[in-house]
């Protein structure tokens, strides 16, 4: 069955007059939606997915843990989806773009399937259809990314696990839990949400070091009694490092501790999309935003600018990401993808940056395993992002004077970039002369 067509299209189609098309549409009304007003009014058929009742309820948690049903989701012939709201409803090509991010994906996704056999799902996600995504989040979508939460299934679980009793797993044992919940991540039962990411992780409640509780997410590396496991040791204190030279600088960013037991390190990382033991608040991630309003996924600085033209974010945020951006690539971060920058929707189609996280140098990261040893060459900033440049090479060099100095990083890696800093330095004395320049030669704004 064709999708959403309109009056004149449909009586083409069908071969019947408007008369007769208008007596179809009252008779069917409880299976069909008008999209418009007037004569832009177009119309879709509601349909069924396998396994999932036609009528989807959405639900949002808010910070206290509380949850408020905020509408319907219907899935359309043709594979568009329509979600009414109150009065109003809104037409999506797929699944709508502030659900997208709830998708079971990367490390923990690809447990989903097999965790989850009842729902008969492909055993690997890239194999999902948009029906697949929707069984699984109607059924299972209850400790998502984010605050939403849309099936009766999902909803019931959710209230389930509310009711329970949650306690923090304490730091005194913290060493010994997190190796533990690690093996098990790795046997292929993660525990917790499906956070994204391909690295080996699991979600957590647990008690901070500076005091209170939070939810949080733990990356960890493989035992240090290989390469690959002290290289990704090395890699996550990076992050850690990373994130506090950020948030020094009055940039928002994740908040990270280091836990290091004998087997391995684990970064614990306080989940932005998590309030105390049960609240919850909404995110949406950068390619979801990109994808529904431009469809370009190139790079952040160039993102930043349509999101700030367009209205989306305020003119500090988009110089915020710029500056990332710039950051991103002195410290070898290769992996700055789409997914790695996320917003807290503001209403009104309004979104404000969201603490930064997975900033790393992903340039020395394993493959297959396996170390590839790869020198740091001093990248191409762009140029839109100029008046972003000395900051970004003023932190860059702290990140890399700090790795340097931390007693958890490796000689071995410490070596391996010990020129990265220097290599920074006549980078920004090069550059300070093009910016200068550029700066002085910029035409001067007209009256």
């Amino acid at each position: 069955m064709r999708g959403v067509m309109s009056a004149r299209e449909l009586c083409q189609a069908l071969g019947i007059s408007q008369a007769t098309l208008s007596r179809i549409l009252r008779s069917a009304s409880n299976d069909v939606v008008a999209v418009g007003r007037g004569r832009s009014t177009r119309y879709a058929v509601l349909r069924t997915i396998s396994g999932v009742p036609r009528d989807i309820p959405m639900f949002d948690i808010d910070e206290k843990g509380v949850a408020q049903r905020t509408g319907t989701l219907n899935a359309l012939y043709g594979g568009a989806v329509w979600v009414q709201r109150n009065e109003s409803g809104e037409l999506y090509e797929g699944i709508p773009f502030f659900l997208d991010d709830m998708r079971p994906q990367g490390f923990l996704g690809r447990a989903f399937a097999r965790n989850n056999p009842d729902l008969e799902l492909p055993e690997r996600i890239t194999d999902w259809s948009e029906d697949h995504v929707i069984r699984a989040l109607t059924a299972r979508g209850d400790d998502t990314i984010g605050n939403a939460i849309i099936g009766e299934g999902s909803f019931q679980r959710f209230l389930e696990t509310a009711a329970a009793a949650i306690e923090p797993i304490p730091i005194g044992i913290q060493g010994t839990s997190f190796d533990n919940l690690a093996k098990q991540a790795t046997e292929g039962q993660p525990p917790g949400s499906s956070a994204g990411g391909e690295r080996p992780k699991f979600t957590a409640y647990a008690e901070l070091a500076g005091g209170g509780a939070a939810q949080v997410l733990v990356k960890f590396s493989p035992p240090y009694d290989s390469d690959v496991g002290q290289r990704w040791s090395d890699l996550l204190v990076c992050e850690a490092i990373a994130a506090d030279v950020l948030s020094e600088s009055a940039i928002p960013a994740a908040r990270t501790h280091i836990l290091r037991t004998d087997e391995r390190t684990h970064l614990i990382v306080e989940r932005f999309d998590r309030v105390g033991a049960r609240g919850r608040r909404a995110v949406i991630s950068l390619g979801a935003l990109d994808d529904y309003y431009f469809g370009n996924r190139d790079n952040y600085t160039l993102a930043a600018a349509r999101l700030e033209r367009t209205g989306r974010v305020s003119a500090q945020n988009a110089a915020t990401i710029r500056l990332i951006h710039c950051f991103g690539l002195l410290i070898g971060n290769t992996d700055m993808h789409f997914g790695n920058v996320s917003f807290f929707p503001e209403g009104n189609a309004r979104y404000r940056l969201s603490p930064i996280y997975d900033m790393l140098p992903m340039l020395y990261s394993p493959v297959n395993d396996q170390l590839v040893e790869r020198e740091f060459i001093c990248p191409a900033l762009p140029i839109q992002a100029i008046e972003s440049w000395d900051s970004a090479f003023c932190l860059a060099i702290l990140c890399w004077q700090r790795v340097a100095a931390n007693p958890d990083i490796s000689e071995g890696f410490k070596v391996l970039v010990n020129a990265n800093e220097q290599k920074l330095a006549r980078m920004r004395e090069s550059s300070a002369r093009s910016v200068d320049v550029s700066l002085h030669n910029r035409p001067a704004a007209s009256a």
